[in-house]
């Protein structure tokens, strides 16, 4: 910030170009009869070449050029001012303005012709001046850098990515790109609050700042995103070092308040120009790394491959598929029966979509779920599985299985849908079915995205007569006491408990103490992922209410759900059509 004058009115450093030493005696003249400009500091430079010197070695706080300057010397004075580490505003002197060669230019801010040029304007044009160009820095500010740390935003770093390319293609040389996401910052966000991720953010900015060189550049592409570009590593070995820097720092526990908090990182690499021969491939193939080191456990790295290319091409040309499947009707369901302990019948199943793809077969969910989440498909899915189940209950219902229930699965992607309740209220409008009989799983990620907005959604539809099941419990952040808060009725223990629980006797404690504290809510319990007698048998002991799982059936379709439910005994027919003996149940 320039000193300020006795006035208050801060001091500048002027420069003046021209041939003209008459000008400089007259502007030197004007400025000290002035008491805005009387602290100010006028140096002259009669050549370009001379003031294109004075602007490397002096800070310059504006510019003032009169006619005498031709259009070819102001092009190279340009030039000096385009590598100033801030612009320079400009004000034009003299009566020949329109063949000045920088009028056009956008830091030439002022027009002063000799007939009009008085103190009192050459003050107010100073002030003008220098205003105009310090609200255009802070515009530019804003527009180009990220407020919470300072760090070049998406668009000025694109701007530096594409410059780092042109120096590459000048002089041979080759750079890496990386992409730096953090993995637990919205557990962060959620856990802590914003402005403890908030915090987190400045934290790492921090890190990365301390372990990167001067000349690397770093910013802040999107919320818990950091982009690198590395110039000039001496060999593969330094850059990977210096990556491995970059990771380590990030994984040190970071205080935030009263906690002590872990966080992870996955980084993409991508070189220039293998890795990408334009800016967009470079970013892409970065981002694609990312997301391939994302896939594993903690703080981890990797660098694009054509590999990773070829697999990401076969996962868009799937999307693409996707997308026409359910235009053109190529999804199914299939049901998967819930048994009832007590009773030993079939009381409920869960809806499961399935996709009948014209040259692969029936694909189970695993196959096309995932990306059917990423790409947000998962939204058009998701309500046609609930459209397609209120029509299926409906032909259960009118052949005469009235106190079957069913169960339909509902993503938290879906909960990012503004339109989510209107859209669920219109479908079940539509459905000429006993809503009582239809049941929501949702998964405790689902509730912890947004749980305001996840719970009032379905209190909103509990009061159509909907029940609520947790899905996958146990493997999310959810308590027994937020449980209280839920209009849920049942919770669905993980399959991950139940795998070898005949044998695991911490998961056999764990199952057991879920159950008991279940019922002591009022909550029924399914356990999923029953595939062995053994299994039911615990169970059984531990008074579950409902078991699912392959022990009695894998998901069918509703022409194979109509034949079971008409037969005499429900759980016998199960049984037998998945090899397990009726009797050895009894156990």
């Amino acid at each position: 910030m320039p000193p300020q004058s006795n006035n208050g009115t801060p001091s500048l450093n002027l420069l003046l170009v021209s041939t003209d030493q008459q000008r400089f005696l007259l502007l030197r003249q004007l400025l000290s009869s002035h008491p805005d400009t009387r602290s100010h500091s006028l140096y002259w430079c009669p050549s370009v070449k001379g003031a294109m010197a004075h602007l490397g070695e002096h800070e310059t706080d504006l510019l003032l050029i009169d006619q005498s300057t031709t259009w070819q010397d102001t092009e190279s004075l340009g030039g000096s001012l385009a590598a100033l580490p801030s612009p320079c505003p400009i004000i034009l002197l003299g009566e020949g303005l329109t063949g000045a060669g920088m009028a056009a230019d956008p830091l030439v801010i002022d027009l002063l012709p000799d007939s009009q040029l008085t103190a009192e304007l050459l003050a107010r044009s100073i002030h003008y001046s220098c205003e105009l160009n310090r609200c255009r820095q802070q515009m530019a500010q804003q527009v180009r850098y990220d407020p919470l740390t300072n760090l070049p935003n998406r668009m000025l770093f694109r701007d530096r990515l594409q410059r780092a390319i042109g120096r590459a293609d000048r002089d041979g040389s080759s750079f890496v790109t990386l992409v730096v996401d953090l993995d637990q910052f919205r557990k962060v966000n959620e856990s802590y609050g914003q402005e403890a991720g908030d915090q987190l953010i400045c934290e790492v900015t921090g890190r990365l700042q301390s372990a990167m060189r001067r000349t690397d550049t770093l910013a802040r592409t999107s919320g818990d995103e950091f982009s690198i570009i590395m110039e000039n590593m001496p060999n593969s070995a330094e850059m990977l070092r210096a990556v491995k820097k970059l990771v380590d720092v990030i994984s040190t526990p970071i205080e935030l308040g009263e906690h002590l908090v872990s966080i992870h990182c996955s980084v993409g690499i991508s070189s220039y120009p293998e890795g990408g021969s334009d800016l967009a491939a470079l970013v892409r193939n970065a981002e694609l790394a990312m997301k391939e080191a994302k896939k594993q456990r903690g703080s981890s790295y990797q660098f694009y491959t054509e590999e990773l290319k070829v697999e990401a091409m076969g996962q868009l040309y799937l999307e693409a598929e996707l997308r026409r499947a359910i235009r053109l009707q190529e999804l199914r369901l299939h049901y998967q029966p819930r048994i009832d302990v007590t009773s030993e019948r079939l009381v409920g199943v869960e809806a499961l979509v399935r996709w009948q793809h014209p040259t692969r077969g029936l694909l189970s969910p695993a196959e096309f779920i995932p990306l059917a989440e990423e790409s947000g498909l998962i939204v058009p899915i998701g309500y046609w599985v609930l459209h397609q189940a209120c029509k299926d209950l409906g032909l259960l219902t009118a052949a005469g299985h009235k106190d079957l229930h069913v169960a339909v699965n509902l993503s938290f992607r879906q909960f990012r849908d503004e339109k989510l309740q209107d859209t669920l209220t219109h479908i079940l409008g539509e459905a000429n079915v006993d809503l009582g009989r239809l049941e929501f799983e949702l998964t405790e990620t689902a509730v912890m995205q947004d749980p305001a907005r996840v719970t009032g959604v379905m209190r909103a539809l509990s009061q159509l007569g909907i029940q609520f099941s947790l899905d996958d419990f146990g493997t999310g952040y959810s308590s027994f006491s937020h449980l209280q808060q839920l209009p849920i009725q049942t919770i669905k223990i993980d399959r991950g408990f139940i795998r070898d629980l005949q044998t695991n006797g911490d998961n056999q404690v764990i199952v057991r103490a879920m159950i008991s504290l279940a019922h002591k809510l009022n909550l029924q319990v399914v356990a999923e992922g029953v595939d062995h007698i053994a299994q039911a048998g615990f169970l059984r002991g531990e008074a579950c209410d409902q078991i699912q799982g392959f022990l009695y059936s894998k998901p069918i379709s509703l022409d194979s759900l109509m034949i079971l439910l008409g037969s005499d005994d429900h759980i016998l027919r199960l049984l037998e059509e998945s090899d397990a003996g009726y009797e050895s149940l009894r156990v």
